[in-house]
């Protein structure tokens, strides 16, 4: 399409644009000292004026921040996952027009059950601002929690990208 906008996406957190200009720069929240870590993913939304982006950052969290497009300054934070292990972050995101949502894979972090369990953020594709009609069972060795409602997928350990097929 004429009006798709191209980006190159370094994994320290810099972002530039075909022009060779700097579109965004948040090498200094970034972390990329293991292998699986570093800047995910930018995603605009279809309609509005802002874009989201999903990296590690200095914590060693998965994290998802929402930005305006026009002056590339923080919104607000949308999600941050804490990674206990520097491993299976994912991180991938998708404009879902079926959802009407951004969807994110989360991987399952090196926690073991944790893709299973429909109590954690890990190992799943999860909706961003809404919720999926039905409600997941409840698995979950603690039982004291209620199932998560914004879970497209689970049971994922390593997922690193996806694709919605057909808006299904």
């Amino acid at each position: 399409k004429k009006d798709e906008i191209f980006f190159i996406l370094f994994r320290n957190g810099v972002v530039i644009d075909k022009e060779n200009n700097i579109f965004l720069d948040i090498s200094e929240k970034v972390s990329n000292i293991s292998s699986e870590s570093g800047f995910y993913d930018l995603e605009f939304h279809p309609t509005e004026d802002y874009f989201i982006v999903s990296y590690t950052n200095l914590s060693n969290s998965l994290v998802v921040e929402k930005y305006s497009s026009k002056e590339k300054t923080l919104i607000e934070k949308i999600l941050e996952v804490p990674n206990p292990n520097d491993v299976h972050y994912c991180g991938s995101l998708e404009w879902s027009n079926y959802f009407n949502d951004f969807l994110l894979c989360v991987g399952d972090m090196g926690v073991k059950n944790s893709s299973l369990d429909t109590t954690s953020l890990k190992g799943k594709i999860l909706l961003l601002n809404s919720v999926k009609s039905g409600k997941l069972p409840l698995v979950s060795e603690s039982k004291l929690n209620n199932s998560l409602l914004n879970v497209v997928a689970y049971g994922l350990r390593n997922p690193w990208n996806f694709k919605e097929f057909n808006n299904h």
